[in-house]
């Protein structure tokens, strides 16, 4: 008999993938994906929060979620489409 759910984390897993090795072109599939999974997690009560992808997280030669300016305490956002879920 085949398996009929999906367990959470695989979910998770495999959308944090994406954000993270997708093409630069996908931003708006990103978006989607966020958004879906997003709820999903939301009603599965597994929602704990998500973190934009740094420099050191993201594929090389892929956009960014976001560059942390420690000096001046400010953060810009490249491409808010590159994030991971906790």
């Amino acid at each position: 008999m085949a398996r009929k759910t999906v367990e959470i984390d695989k979910i998770k897993r495999m959308a944090n993938e994406y954000f993270c090795n997708s093409g630069d072109q996908f931003r708006d599939a990103r978006r989607f994906l966020q958004t879906f999974v997003e709820s999903i997690l939301h009603d599965a009560d597994a929602y704990r929060g998500f973190n934009y992808l740094t420099k050191e997280q993201s594929k090389p030669g892929h956009t960014i979620g976001v560059i942390h300016d420690f000096e001046t305490g400010k953060h810009t956002f490249p491409d808010d489409s590159r994030v991971y879920f906790l």
